[in-house]
């Protein structure tokens, strides 16, 4: 079976590589290309790839699954596919042409690679160490690793599956290294690579134009501000591959403007796809971007006839149909509970402006210039995905005003926001330093003041910056070897008898909410959407005794053992460590 599996794996990574290969190398231009900013777009590109390919077999799966109840859709053999076709596709085509592109990769641009990848590196360590440690700070993380396993296990695809999806991928090769409960370690390797392509994308995309003295302090300050929080305080990866999703979007149209190939419009579509499959929630700012790019691009052409407005007005209309459709999907048709969704408040910083103050003059510098001369050169593409984006945030400000949506999912969208503010702050950092020295000096040293006492100093510490610091240098929540070893006990139960293995928590209580998250994360077996427990011993005996199960598992440290020591004397013992037991539900006698 290990044999098997190392298989499908080492498969799954050449298909991998022989898609992102075609795509880096297929000719798209006569001059040469910055190797780096190409090889982020094919790697995203083959990433989008494979969500595609997941959602439509999904779709079949669903119509077959009637039929064929033991379909089984994901594994690695089957998901390496379409990579292997798009990457076979793409070196016949070079074949055909004789030629492959041209592509320049400077030492610089190789150094800072590197130099990203090594601060992910640190970054991952500081946080889990080595040996990698289970640690979390919420039950988020818990719940997408939930669903990588869902895919992982089940073989099935759920709601916003982009990240899920591609955990799964990353957690089937490597589990030939670990199993069980242990599959955490690899979870948390998955995670720090996708968060790490965020980082490189953003890098790769600026390499081409950035001032290279400005870049390292620009990728510090964007890295350790929402996308750092992202990652190792929320556990939202979904956010940072939504909002690289959103960037791939806008760069693919740029490439598709300056080429005039169709292989890069149809990428760009497959991008605004993929938000959709990444988070809904950022699809339309990119599609406003786009359509303001595709306005400005025919305007200044004479183009913009009113046949092709109304083609325009279609396009938007055919996303924002996507969009309506994957949330009814996802809200099973209810707009009550799509309400709901967007009223609930969560864990999240607040008083943004904060973290925006250094890059934001930069920024508004750029937007002047690209205003000036706008009658000779048109606006950059990130500029428009900047407009859209301050727009819908804008909106969705207004929306948490009326009570209609909360701060939380305000806050949320501001991560694209944060992606384009500061591309066009490193693009003109230069110029507007140059040229304004009297004005942007005082400003940016009164900024950093101002960001330092709002965020270290200020008795109500809200800041991005702040709580990034915050998770990966404060008080973590670690989850000890002997729990692992007890939920792995717990797994290896449920495997071998096929029971399910309740959870004993209360729920008013976080600490015990985040162990049973956890615990049914690692184990697959979800008992919190199940069971409910009371504070008193006869109801907890009661509610166990009528479910459909055979055992539970409690936790010394959890508070019904404090009051029940008892209750381990009413059932049988299966397995016990220092971290507590597992019980056989049968009462003695």
């Amino acid at each position: 079976m290990t044999i098997f599996r190392l298989f499908q794996a080492n498969w799954y990574l050449f298909s991998f590589l022989l898609a992102t290969a075609g795509f880096l190398l297929i000719p798209a231009t006569e001059e040469k290309e910055n190797g780096m900013k190409r090889l982020g777009l094919s790697i995203v590109s083959v990433l989008c790839i494979g969500a595609l390919w997941a959602f439509l077999v999904r779709i079949y799966t669903d119509l077959m699954w009637k039929i064929f109840r033991h379909i089984v859709f994901i594994t690695t053999f089957k998901a390496g596919i379409p990579y292997l076709i798009s990457g076979l596709c793409c070196f016949i085509y070079i074949r055909r042409r004789k030629k492959i592109q041209k592509l320049s990769f400077p030492k610089y641009d190789i150094i800072v690679t590197f130099s990203v990848i090594a601060f992910m590196t640190v970054l991952f360590f500081a946080i889990h160490s080595l040996p990698i440690r289970l640690v979390y700070t919420n039950i988020d993380l818990a719940n997408h690793f939930q669903s990588a396993m869902y895919v992982f296990e089940e073989g099935h695809i759920g709601n916003m599956h982009f990240t899920a999806y591609h955990h799964a991928m990353i957690l089937r090769m490597l589990s030939v290294f670990c199993s069980g409960a242990e599959l955490y370690r690899a979870f948390f390797i998955a995670d720090a690579l996708m968060t790490g392509l965020g980082y490189l994308f953003f890098v790769w995309m600026l390499l081409p134009k950035a001032p290279k003295k400005f870049l390292p302090a620009a990728f510090l300050l964007f890295a350790c501000g929402i996308p750092l929080y992202s990652y190792a305080v929320g556990g939202f990866c979904y956010w940072g591959v939504g909002a690289m999703l959103s960037l791939y979007c806008f760069m693919l149209y740029g490439e598709w403007k300056k080429s005039g190939k169709r292989l890069f419009a149809i990428l760009t579509l497959l991008g605004v796809i993929s938000v959709v499959f990444a988070y809904y929630l950022f699809l339309p700012p990119v599609v406003l971007g786009l359509m303001f790019c595709l306005v400005g691009d025919l305007y200044r052409k004479e183009e913009l006839s009113k046949k092709r407005i109304f083609a325009l007005a279609g396009c938007a209309a055919l996303m924002m149909l996507i969009l309506a459709v994957a949330l009814r999907r996802y809200f099973h048709g209810s707009t009550e509970l799509l309400r709901r969704y967007l009223s609930d408040d969560g864990m999240i910083f607040n008083k943004i402006w904060i973290d925006f103050l250094i890059p934001l003059p930069f920024a508004g510098y750029g937007i002047y210039r690209e205003w000036k001369g706008r009658k000779e050169t048109p606006f950059s593409i990130e500029t428009a995905g900047l407009a859209a984006s301050f727009l819908y945030a804008l909106g969705f400000k207004i929306l948490s005003l009326g009570g209609i949506a909360s701060d939380y999912y305000f806050n949320k969208t501001l991560y694209p926001l944060w992606i384009f503010v500061f591309i066009l702050a490193v693009r003109y950092a230069k110029d507007a330093l140059s040229e304004r020295k009297k004005v942007f000096l005082p400003v940016i040293i009164a900024a950093f003041f101002v960001l330092l006492y709002g965020n270290l100093f200020s008795k109500e510490k809200a800041g991005a910056y702040y709580e990034s610091f915050r998770g990966v240098f404060g008080e973590k929540r670690i989850c000890d070897e002997e729990k692992v070893k007890l939920f792995n006990s717990a797994y290896l139960i449920g495997e071998r008898y096929n029971k399910p293995i309740v959870f004993i928590a209360d729920n008013d209580i976080y600490s015990e909410c985040l162990d049973r998250a956890w615990y049914d994360a690692l184990t697959g077996n979800y008992s919190g959407n199940s069971y409910g427990w009371e504070s008193d011993l006869p109801l907890i005996l009661e509610t166990l005794m009528d479910k459909e199960t055979e055992y539970c598992i409690i936790l010394k440290d959890s508070e019904n053992f404090r009051r029940y020591p008892e209750l381990i004397n009413a059932f049988e013992m299966e397995a016990y460590n220092e971290a507590g037991y597992i019980l056989r539900i049968r009462q003695k006698g």
